[in-house]
């Protein structure tokens, strides 16, 4: 029969664990229970049959961790077959008269150093491959935290077999959140819109209360069929051994309420045995299917409250209409003393700066929090502050406990940059957490402006370095984290024609807004380092003449001033704003460059 008439009038109750009822029924020895359809077929087979007699009607393959992360290429292809053909003979012996499918199952497989995007989704087209010339017709992608990865898959399987079944089911965390950022909301509008994905739902990460906590109020998209396969509960650790509570008449009530909500599949994950599925089956055995609550939108946009207003602040105002802005960077202080920082503020705030940005300790050398910087100059000298944030030094938890912390004393700008690396000598005692990219942390934010920060969202840029490559591929970059969320990008810095042009045509390719970099260069030895020590920074042969030897302060910042000023003029039908660097806290020199611009501007 096929699965779509089936679920024409029923639900289907899928098996539960395979790895944690493995190293129950094995004595936790530590072993991957995929590496067993090779060494213990019966075992595996034992297992399938068990959750089949319970009440499955869909079993997984056991390959769930069949991947590069996990076994050798060139042993893949046997332990799908084997998974496979334990599959069809657990199925075959099984003491049950109704329809039964098997699903080739498929787990995350995460980007590293040795692993790039383009080989994550490389992998899952092959495994995709495998699959279907062993005969698989439905198709489980699991534990998912985006659809970047699977998007391609789920297409290939259905241009090769329009009739197969595909099902991507997403892990969450009790704040609704998987672990590139994601959104229930945001993942099921998406899922919405794929064509490809004939299910979409929700496994492991979380126990069925907060899994239906998640749910209850939550608007399903149209035209999918819902999977709910929660864990029996939370893993503690006890000698080595992860275990799960014995709680099966808890997980079946909590069950009962995900059901009524009108779930498709429902099952179980890590922790459940054949007598949590035992007792799903039990409940819905004469249940009659609730109708979902739909997805009142269209396509992917998350909406807010209905009739909500957007309160848009006054540099998102003015990039509106058109107007210059004028961001400089200050750098917060090594040490506790903060008086250089403070006092620069308050002179550029003479000038009528639009923001303070705050640089997040550049060059992975630390320096005070820009955030609570930021948050002590909005508070003590009223000014708008800017923190960069760096994906660097925090995992997922921090960042968003610290953009929490940021929306609620009142900032709402950021610039989002994947960060510096530590440097190599500091490797061993200095660890690079990077769970983000830039583009990664800028859909977070734009996951929470969409579900937490409503009327009042952060508002937040990308780094720009024009001089990166070629400007198709920049631009294409841009546009990336436009479709993030970015609403600015504000460049390296800019000290000739070449790099005006290159603005101007990535401008043109993007339709991104642009704040032009002004970094004075403040002596001759300042423009050597600039011009031979910072990659990516170009300091015409011109520009380094003008810094003539043996000329004192004041003369070199005449210069600076000069070439200063000349760049914003020939910047200002390319730019949307200027984001000016201060060299060496010297803010006066800065207030100095405003103060004329905006004369010769006006």
């Amino acid at each position: 029969m096929d699965i779509r008439e089936y679920l024409g009038k029923n639900r289907i109750i899928t098996d539960g664990a395979m790895g944690t009822w493995y190293d129950r029924q094995t004595g936790y020895r530590g072993e991957l229970a995929e590496g067993a359809n090779l060494t213990r077929p019966d075992q595996i087979q034992a297992i399938h049959r068990s959750y089949i007699e319970a009440g499955a009607q869909l079993i997984r393959t056991n390959t769930f961790a069949v991947n590069s992360m996990f076994f050798a290429k060139e042993d893949i292809p046997a332990v799908l077959r084997a998974a496979m053909e334990n599959a069809r003979a657990a199925v075959e012996s099984a003491e049950r008269h109704e329809p039964v499918w098997i699903a080739a199952d498929m787990g995350p497989i995460h980007e590293d150093d040795e692993r790039t995007a383009e080989a994550v989704i490389r992998e899952y087209l092959e495994l995709c491959r495998e699959f279907m010339n062993l005969g698989a017709r439905v198709f489980v992608f699991e534990t998912l935290s985006e659809f970047r990865y699977i998007r391609d898959a789920a297409a290939f399987i259905k241009k090769q077999l329009p009739e197969a079944f595909i099902i991507a089911q997403f892990s969450f965390n009790r704040n609704g959140y998987t672990r590139s950022g994601m959104g229930v909301r945001a993942m099921l509008a998406e899922a919405g819109t794929l064509s490809a994905i004939d299910a979409v739902g929700f496994n492991c990460g979380l126990g069925p209360v907060h899994l239906y906590d998640l749910l209850k109020n939550q608007p399903f998209p149209k035209g999918k069929y819902l999977t709910a396969l929660p864990n029996a509960g939370y893993p503690t650790e006890l000698r080595g051994r992860t275990l799960y509570s014995e709680n099966v008449p808890y997980y079946v009530e909590m069950m009962q309420k995900i059901a009524d909500l009108g779930v498709d599949f429902l099952g179980g994950c890590c922790g459940t045995t054949p007598a949590h599925i035992q007792g799903i089956r039990d409940l819905v055995k004469e249940g009659i299917r609730p109708p979902k609550k739909l997805m009142p939108m269209a396509g992917r946009k998350v909406s807010t409250d209905a009739g909500m207003t957007e309160e848009r602040t006054e540099f998102m105002q003015k990039l509106d209409r058109g107007e210059k802005v004028f961001a400089v960077e200050l750098d917060p202080p090594f040490d506790a003393n903060d008086r250089k920082l403070m006092e620069g503020a308050a002179l550029l705030k003479e000038v009528g700066v639009d923001m303070i940005t705050l640089a997040d300790s550049p060059l992975a050398r630390p320096r005070a929090d820009a955030i609570a910087s930021a948050v002590k100059m909005h508070y003590t000298d009223q000014m708008e502050a800017m923190p960069h944030i760096c994906c660097r030094d925090k995992n997922t938890i921090a960042h968003r406990a610290q953009i929490i912390g940021m929306h609620m004393n009142g900032l709402r700008h950021a610039l989002i940059v994947t960060g510096d690396p530590v440097a190599r000598g500091d490797r061993e005692s200095i660890k690079s957490v990077f769970n983000f990219n830039s583009i990664k942390l800028m859909k977070y934010v734009q996951t929470m402006n969409q579900e937490v920060f409503g009327s009042t969202p952060v508002y937040y840029g990308g780094a720009l370095n024009q001089n990166n490559g070629s400007v198709d591929n920049i631009a294409a970059r841009m546009r990336q984290k436009m479709e993030a969320g970015a609403s600015w990008f504000m460049t390296q810095p800019v000290y000739g024609q070449e790099d005006i042009d290159r603005l101007r045509e990535l401008k043109e390719k993007s339709g991104g807004k642009i704040l032009a970099g002004i970094m004075p260069l403040v002596s001759r030895k300042n423009a050597l380092f600039i011009k031979n020590e910072m990659p990516g920074i170009h300091v015409p042969d011109e520009v380094l003449e003008q810094y003539r030897e043996g000329l004192g302060r004041e003369e070199y910042e005449e210069i600076a001033v000069s070439i200063s000023l000349d760049l914003i003029s020939r910047l200002q039908d390319v730019c949307d704003g200027y984001y000016l660097m201060t060299p060496f806290n010297r803010a006066s020199l800065i207030k100095r460059i405003i103060l004329q611009a905006k004369k010769e501007l006006a």
